[in-house]
């Protein structure tokens, strides 16, 4: 993994504080790691359900998930040191109307309330685009929370020089409850299931470089990647993997990701509306096999789906290792799953049959005013977004 260090063509940018200080926007140094958890735990994303990212041990590390290579911009109160505002970009193969290429993802956009100057915030996007030059994509994606109001305004405003924010549509995390007890269902005919072995990765790789182009962005995994402290999977590992056939033929598959060690997901609270609904909902989701709100401050013990991939979209086997899923997540403790869906993806349906709860969002391609318009360049296909790399 790569990291960009301040570069010659790169002048830190000032900006302007409530105590009239001069912190520097510049790339990310190495020093600078704590001081980007601590704000990542203060920052909650707005919404009802307002959740502050964790990256605890290390951000550095868990920003492997997310890419091969990042940029990360940090601004600094120059006053006391103190990390006040973060953005980040990503870089990793993936599949671009069934190409390989390589994808780009921007994250992490937080800022301090005091430190929210609109016109620095412009000139942070400036700076990025030098990212996008020294390290180009063939495509750029983003998502912006529903809830997160004013900060969609912004993104998609397109004022003073920010790159174009073109809406590529609806993305749901669907969180589902486990299943830790009762009557297992069978699974449809003729479908066998099961985890994976180590010795079962040259059929999964091959089953998901066949696949994966089917969905624009799917990342193009490597054997490395799992279980590998510097791969796109970190603490997935092939027994995870859990694998559907039809007469001993590959059909689906999804990796059952425990990402806590790396990366959390904190509820820090709610809005007025859930914190009213919340005790309600709570009591009545045992019956309803539904996931339970957690406390505010609490880690969800989460187990996210990666590398979901079906042949030909069945919708059988979708709900078949959906279902799998929940037992494994189950027998491990786990409280949730989460699995993400773009809104025309065939399987969203079959997947919404199942009790849960929403988390929406919109997938966004962003454009600088060189790259060609992504209605020009994508063909049909679904976009995929790999939830747990977010």
């Amino acid at each position: 993994m790569t990291i960009a260090a301040p570069g010659p063509t790169v002048a830190p940018v000032r900006v302007r504080t409530p105590d009239g200080g001069a912190p520097a926007l510049d790339w990310m140094q190495p020093g600078d790691d704590a001081g980007i958890r601590r704000l990542l735990r203060e920052l909650a994303m707005d919404g009802d359900i307002r959740l502050c990212m964790g990256r605890e041990p290390s951000f550095v590390d868990a920003l492997r998930l997310e890419g091969d290579a990042h940029d990360v911009l940090v601004a600094r109160d120059r006053a006391d040191g103190r990390v006040v505002g973060l953005g980040s970009r990503s870089v990793k193969p993936g599949y671009l109307n069934g190409a390989p290429v390589t994808i780009a993802y921007l994250g992490g956009l937080r800022a301090h309330p005091d430190y929210r100057n609109g016109r620095d915030f412009f000139r942070a996007y400036r700076m990025m685009r030098q990212a996008h030059c020294r390290r180009p994509a063939a495509l750029t994606l983003t998502t912006i929370m529903k809830g997160n109001a004013r900060a969609g305004r912004l993104l998609t405003s397109g004022r003073m020089g920010l790159p174009t924010y073109h809406d590529l549509g609806r993305y749901d995390t669907l969180c589902f409850a486990p299943v830790r007890r009762g009557r297992r269902a069978a699974p449809p005919h003729q479908v066998a299931l099961r985890t994976a072995a180590p010795a079962d990765q040259v059929s999964i790789l091959a089953f998901l470089h066949h696949y994966g182009p089917n969905r624009q962005a799917f990342p193009a995994y490597r054997a490395a990647d799992w279980g590998n402290p510097g791969g796109l999977l970190r603490n997935l590992q092939w027994t995870d993997m859990l694998l559907a056939e039809t007469d001993g033929r590959l059909v689906g598959c999804a990796g059952l990701w425990d990402q806590r060690p790396i990366r959390q997901s904190i509820v820090s609270g709610y809005s007025r509306r859930y914190q009213y609904i919340r005790p309600i909902w709570n009591r009545a989701a045992p019956a309803l096999h539904l996931p339970q709100l957690p406390p505010p401050g609490l880690v969800p013990n989460t187990r996210t789906l990666a590398t979901l991939c079906v042949a030909d979209d069945n919708p059988h086997v979708l709900t078949a290792l959906l279902h799998f899923a929940r037992r494994q997540a189950g027998a491990q403790g786990a409280t949730q799953i989460a699995a993400g869906f773009h809104e025309q993806d065939p399987m969203l349906r079959p997947a919404r049959r199942i009790p849960h709860l929403t988390l929406t969002s919109r997938i966004h391609a962003v454009t600088w005013p060189d790259d060609p318009n992504p209605k020009d360049l994508l063909d049909g296909r679904t976009p995929y977004l790999e939830l747990g790399s977010l």
